[in-house]
């Protein structure tokens, strides 16, 4: 029997879009963006280009908590 691959979570899918948004921007590399997150370099690097099969969900959250308070701080500047 072939592997499985573990499905993506909705949580994961939406980090990934807003990362790759946040990096599109220009104004933060990755670098920065996995130091302000709390996650490492290396790690948000192969999450990114989807070297880890099953994240853990901390780190997940983590990432994800980072990029929606940042989209809406920009969000707000903008709208200012």
């Amino acid at each position: 029997m072939p592997p499985t691959k573990p499905p993506t979570s909705k949580l994961l899918q939406e980090s990934l879009r807003l990362l790759d948004e946040a990096i599109a921007a220009g104004d933060e590399s990755l670098a920065e963006i996995a130091a302000r997150s709390g996650v490492g370099w290396h790690w948000l690097g192969k999450l990114r280009q989807g070297g880890i099969a099953d994240p853990g969900v901390n780190k997940v959250e983590a990432l994800h908590s980072y990029l929606t308070a940042k989209r809406a701080a920009g969000a707000e500047a903008s709208a200012a």
